[in-house]
Formats: structure tokens, C-alpha cells, sequence
């Protein structure tokens, strides 16, 4: 596979990536909570990938892991996965999903602080200025007295939460567990999250909706083709193209979103809004870069 066939693949899976969200906002309709979705969605990507794992994955020894590998991937578990699932999940309750996946991004600005003050990274001015950027792009995404509708800046909140969580899937994944496959991570952390949520939310409130064959099909083809198909092709796309050219490419999920949730959702998006997201996209590349 060539780089522009790569570019293509990468493209395709962040287009599945963005209709996470549309899909989501139309189960809420349909009645079904976040703590039904959240958690179904781990059942059944664990069920998946397991799937995934038995048939494809020839090297079965990658399935084994060390102490080190074993505590970073319940973290991941815990915090980029429950955590973060949980709190995006919940600011889609409040916001648009345009203005929560914009915000879902300021996970860029997020590492660039990790890196500048806890790494001690020396990034030049036009980083820092990146930074500055996505910050008032946020402004002009959320504000209420520029925006259309009225912003609930409880969901912001949720939203700018779930980005740190983001932030630190990625940081976890590139410093502590980079030798393990994406999808036995992917299994083993998604297994700690279906624990997690059979503990604190309990069978009774993970069903307590009305189960049908037309409501689990739907959530099962979401899972799927929003969570592991654009995870295995943005993934195919970092080695083709790299992580950087990737990661770029990755901010096309922000107007996929945005149009995507205009024309099959209707929601509003002033110029303010669309203004911060243009702003919040270059702020990443540059940071990204």
C-alpha cells in the first residue's frame, strides 16, 4: 500500500470515528442512558476483539503480559476507556456533538503541557502560540453569547475532562505499552471496563431499558464500525504514513462530526462555532507538528 492509498484508508477511518457521536445522539432519542450505552459498548468490543484475537492473531504469545504491561493496561482501562467513555458519553447528553468532539480535541493542548512542563520538551514560539489559539478557539466554540444555542458549560466541563483522559490513552500508549498490539489493549482494557461497570453500576441499570433486537443490532454494527474498523485502519495509516502525518489527518474528525450532526441531527453551528473549530484544527496541527 502506497502513502496516498494509506492517506485514503486513514481519511475513511476518521469519517467512522466521527459517526460515533451521530449514532449516539440518536439512542438517546430512542430512550437508551448513557449508563446503558457506555457499558454495552465494552461488552461488545470486548466480545469483538476477542473474536479478533482467537482467529487473527497467529503469535498467540502477544496475549500474555508482563506485571508492567498488566498495571498500565488497567489504568488504561480505568482512565481511557471508563473515564473517558463515561464523561464524553454524559457531555453528549448536554452538547452538540460538534461542540463536543471540538472539545474532545483540546486533548492536543493537553499533551503539549505534559510534554513542556512534566518532560521538560522545548517547543518553539510557534507552539506556544498554537497553544494560545486552540484556547480561544474553545472560547468561540463555547461561549453562549456567541453561539446559537445556549451552552451548557456542565457539559463543557464533562467534555474538556474526557479530553485529559484522551489525552493520557495517547501518552500511555506511546511511553508505557507501545509493544502491545493495539487490539489485545484494546481487549484487555475494555475487559477491565465491563468489570468496572458490573461493580458500580450493576446488571440491573446496564439493561434497564427496552431491549429489542432492533436496539442491540444497532448498538453492536455502532461498536463496530465506530470503534474497532476505524481503530484498525487509522492504525494500518501509522504505519504506513507515520504518527505525525496520522495524527493530522486525525483533526479531519472535527468538521466530519460537525457536518455530519448539521444534516442528520440538525444542529445549528454559528460562525462563532465553526470559526473556533477551524482555529481549534490549526491549533492541534501546529502543536502536532
Amino acid at each position: 500500500m502506497n502513502k496516498k492509498q494509506g492517506i485514503v484508508v486513514v481519511i475513511f477511518g476518521v469519517f467512522l470515528y466521527s459517526l460515533l457521536s451521530i449514532g449516539v445522539k440518536n439512542l438517546y432519542r430512542w430512550g437508551i442512558s448513557d449508563l446503558s450505552l457506555v457499558p454495552l459498548f465494552s461488552i461488545f468490543t470486548v466480545i469483538i476483539t476477542v473474536i479478533y484475537n482467537y482467529f487473527f492473531i497467529k503469535d498467540k504469545s502477544v496475549l500474555v503480559l508482563n506485571k508492567n504491561q498488566l498495571l498500565f493496561i488497567v489504568l488504561h482501562g480505568i482512565i481511557g476507556v471508563v473515564f473517558l467513555n463515561v464523561l464524553y458519553f454524559k457531555a453528549l447528553i448536554y452538547l452538540n456533538a460538534g461542540l463536543a468532539i471540538m472539545i474532545l480535541y483540546l486533548h492536543s493542548a493537553s499533551i503539549y503541557i505534559y510534554k513542556r512542563f512534566l518532560k521538560g520538551f522545548k517547543f518553539d514560539k510557534s507552539k506556544n502560540i498554537a497553544l494560545i489559539i486552540i484556547i480561544i478557539g474553545l472560547f468561540f466554540a463555547s461561549n453562549s453569547k456567541l453561539a446559537i444555542d445556549k451552552i451548557s458549560y456542565f457539559g463543557v466541563f464533562l467534555a474538556f475532562l474526557s479530553s485529559i483522559c484522551y489525552a493520557f490513552l495517547h501518552i500511555n500508549i506511546e511511553e508505557n505499552i507501545p509493544e502491545v498490539p493495539s487490539t489485545v489493549l484494546i481487549m484487555y482494557s475494555q475487559l477491565v471496563a465491563v468489570i468496572i461497570f458490573f461493580i458500580f453500576y450493576g446488571q440491573n441499570t446496564i439493561f434497564d431499558f427496552d431491549i429489542t433486537f432492533q436496539n442491540m443490532i444497532y448498538i453492536f454494527v455502532l461498536t463496530l464500525i465506530t470503534g474497532l474498523i476505524p481503530m484498525l485502519l487509522v492504525y494500518k495509516g501509522v504505519k504506513i504514513l507515520g504518527a505525525y502525518l496520522t495524527s493530522i489527518l486525525g483533526t479531519m474528525e472535527l468538521p466530519f462530526t460537525a457536518i455530519l450532526a448539521f444534516v442528520f441531527l440538525g444542529e445549528k453551528l454559528s460562525i462563532f462555532q465553526i470559526a473556533g473549530m477551524f482555529m481549534i484544527i490549526f491549533g492541534a496541527y501546529r502543536i502536532q507538528k
